[in-house]
């Protein structure tokens, strides 16, 4: 009876210590740290703006959304285009939603394509019923930190937007109107001196079609103050958006040639000998349906129409162009390569 006691004893010891020492290497190779996968460090690169730029601009979500920006990337390479136009900042919106690695990386893959990348900021509007004061240094500072910022994830130029005051139909500011202009002038100057010359990357500026034409006193914007700052002046003579008549054409949303050769050559013929200039000429073209804000019309905007102001802004001696769709929609059969004519 004793030995039965003793062999019983001896099972139950036996497997107590089994349990405890399965128990304690679960427990202690769960606790075991393990390595963290090696993260590589992307390495930003820049390359050279492109003899003739032929750009896509690229809203702030559509760059977000992968599906969306290949789309863009897809239309980019089918038609031989070099260039995207992409939102650092656009109206109302911050900095990119994912985080700079990310940034990097996606900016990265593009440059391994040999895309030129502009970093496009808006610099006073923002969103639909607010208007930043075009008169604040610290609003200048961070327009400053911005771009650094954006060159440091891979942009090769910035290009600024809404660089003035709000029109009739926006914001209006308390600044006398004889002052705007003086503010707007020295904003220039701060970001030539501040961006450009200080980090040595090129830098584009947006300017109305109209005042590329006409300055208006009311919104400060002068294509002469701009020529002296920039490296680029992008001017928008948008066919759609002059008035019935305008250039003795009778509906220019209807003669995309004609209406943004002479909106380019009567506003750069103004800066074109001035020896102050320093800035080369990039026009933005029309890529959406509408032929007239006044009266209000839409219209099919096809490949020949993009191509007739291609033409228009080779013939107008510009150094390249960009394509503004407000959804990055573009058509997959449009011409980059058209040759230079007189119409």
């Amino acid at each position: 009876m004793f030995k039965l006691y003793a062999t019983i004893a001896a099972v139950f010891i036996l497997a107590g210590t089994a349990f405890f020492t399965v128990h304690n290497t679960i427990n202690l190779s769960a606790t075991t740290p393990t390595e963290q996968p090696v993260v590589k460090e992307i390495k930003v690169i820049h390359i050279a703006t492109p003899a003739v730029v032929k750009a896509l601009y690229v809203t702030f979500y559509s760059f977000e959304s992968p599906k969306k920006l290949q789309e863009v990337i897809s239309n980019l390479e089918k038609n031989e285009f070099n260039s995207l136009v992409i939102d650092v900042r656009s109206d109302g919106s911050g900095l990119f939603d994912i985080n700079n690695e990310k940034v990097k990386g996606i900016l990265s893959g593009l440059h391994d394509k040999n895309i030129y990348l502009i970093g496009r900021i808006v610099a006073f509007k923002n969103g639909e019923k607010s208007w930043y004061d075009p008169a604040s240094r610290e609003r200048w500072d961070q327009i400053a930190t911005t771009s650094k910022s954006a060159y440091d994830l891979g942009f090769d130029e910035i290009n600024y937007d809404y660089v003035r005051y709000g029109g009739p139909t926006e914001a209006q500011s308390q600044t006398p109107i004889e002052q705007r202009r003086p503010t707007i002038q020295a904003f220039f100057e701060f970001l030539n001196k501040e961006v450009r010359q200080k980090y040595g990357f090129p830098i584009s500026a947006d300017i109305f079609g109209t005042t590329f034409i006409n300055p208006e006193a009311g919104i400060g914007q002068s294509l002469e103050d701009a020529a002296q700052n920039f490296d680029y002046i992008m001017p928008m003579p948008y066919p759609s958006h002059w008035a019935l008549g305008t250039f003795g054409i009778k509906h220019p949303g209807t003669e995309p040639y004609q209406t943004v050769f002479q909106a380019l050559t009567a506003g750069w013929a103004k800066v074109k000998d001035d020896p102050k200039r320093i800035a080369s000429l990039r026009s933005w073209i029309q890529a959406f349906n509408i032929e007239s804000i006044s009266p209000w019309k839409l219209m099919d905007y096809t490949p020949q129409d993009i191509d007739a102001q291609i033409r228009a802004c080779t013939d107008a001696g510009c150094t390249g162009w960009a394509l503004w769709n407000g959804f990055s929609t573009y058509r997959s059969d449009y011409s980059t390569s058209s040759p230079s004519s007189t119409q």
